[in-house]
């Protein structure tokens, strides 16, 4: 995590370093990134036979791709997809008195169209991001108590969203580097999935 935010600060100094302004709208571009997302969860807790139960998960890492076309200056519309591997809860149940070892692993993955809305200070341009589309969310459960196991899957798809803040830097008219940070939500089947996603990347304009 102090890794990702030194990285970002270290780009933000180049960036005031060059006096290039980025590539002139209208044109497409792509780019590729690393994730880090923070859980923010809403499960309900679950009731056990008297004990109660609610996955306790780790954040996650992941990748992002994008592409994305600058429609003028100040605007862009974006194709965005997201991988988030192994949000994880490894958590320890008692049930009837027997303590059950229980572990939850969710890959979550999201296709969005987001529309971003940017400033420019010569090669540093802010910018806020709205956007909406699929998730897609799968999970491995396993249960094990005294030797005995218990396994089961389960994978839902619903729509979200997300809205989020951050900056690219352009260290020539063709490559910036970006980082963005934004609360992702699910909603129906997927409301309960929720997280703060960290990206830091890199795109090329033509």
């Amino acid at each position: 995590m102090k890794k990702v935010f030194a990285l970002a600060c270290f780009v933000t100094v180049l960036s005031f370093s060059t006096g290039s302004y980025g590539k002139d709208a209208p044109g497409p571009y792509v780019g590729i990134g690393n994730s880090y997302a923070i859980e923010n969860f809403d499960f309900d807790s679950i009731d056990l036979d008297g004990s109660t139960y609610k996955p306790n998960f780790d954040d996650a890492w992941g990748v992002n791709a994008k592409i994305g076309y600058h429609l003028i200056d100040w605007f862009a519309l974006e194709f965005n997809f997201d991988y988030l591997s192994d949000f994880e809860a490894d958590d320890t149940v008692i049930v009837l008195g027997v303590p059950v070892k229980a572990k939850v692993e969710a890959d979550v993955m999201t296709f969005m169209i987001a529309a971003k809305f940017a400033a420019s200070f010569d090669a540093v341009k802010p910018f806020m991001v709205v956007g909406g589309g699929i998730m897609r969310a799968d999970a491995d459960i396993k249960a094990s108590a005294y030797g005995l196991s218990l396994s089961d899957s389960e994978s839902e798809s619903d729509t979200c969203a997300k809205l989020g803040i951050g900056i690219d830097f352009f260290a020539t008219d063709n490559i910036s580097l970006g980082f963005e940070a934004s609360h992702v939500w699910g909603f129906g089947d997927l409301d309960e999935i929720r997280y703060y996603n960290l990206t830091l990347g890199a795109a090329y304009h033509f």
